[in-house]
């Protein structure tokens, strides 16, 4: 038993040789070496947990800063495309009065200017339809970023949570296997 004397005078400055302690019984204060060995395994284990909580936590929060940007660069590329888009039907329509003018037939007849008007309008579907496919992408991003937020706030929560019940358990540690107090010695204390 002077060993673990030794080794709890060590790990504890100087606590296990000190106040109230039997390097024969082991104990320190009232407390057994294995309840102070056991009490600093659970503030550890507490601590721990809050660091791993911390980082997964800012791992989410990088991931939320991700998804925000991509959702932002999903409608930047959704806006160049429609662009494109809405310069290729006008080269369309283009091309398409220059060929009707050579052919010979009047551009202003009916006909010819029925089909540049729905040449024009599915061009414009088009170009709609690339902005609101952008625009889902967008809103996709960005509830995985909300998604990814909300993860980082219950990371952060369970942190806390876990340093407490690393000290709550050390506390209960301590408590719970203290050395119990001869009844002597509480009537000296009563009186």
């Amino acid at each position: 038993m002077p060993f673990l004397a030794t080794i709890g005078s060590t790990l504890f400055g100087g606590a296990a040789t000190g106040v109230g302690t039997t390097a024969a019984a082991g104990t320190t204060g009232g407390f057994s070496f294995s309840s102070v060995l056991s009490a600093g395994s659970a503030i550890l284990g507490g601590i721990a947990e809050f660091q791993a909580s911390k980082f997964q936590a800012s791992v989410a929060k990088a991931n939320a800063t991700i998804a925000e940007n991509n959702a932002k660069r999903a409608l930047q590329e959704g806006q160049l495309k429609q662009q494109e888009q809405d310069d290729l039907t006008a080269a369309f329509l283009g091309e398409q009065l220059a060929k009707q003018g050579a052919s010979g037939v009047a551009v202003s007849s009916t006909s010819s200017t029925r089909a540049r008007s729905t040449a024009r309008r599915l061009g414009r579907t088009d170009s709609l339809r690339i902005r609101d496919a952008a625009a889902f992408e967008a809103t996709d991003f960005r509830n995985q970023s909300a998604q990814f937020s909300a993860q980082a706030k219950q990371l952060n929560s369970q942190a806390g949570f876990g340093l407490l019940a690393g000290f709550a358990g050390a506390t209960g540690s301590l408590i719970g296997r203290a050395a119990p107090t001869r009844r002597s010695s509480l009537r000296r204390f009563a009186t």
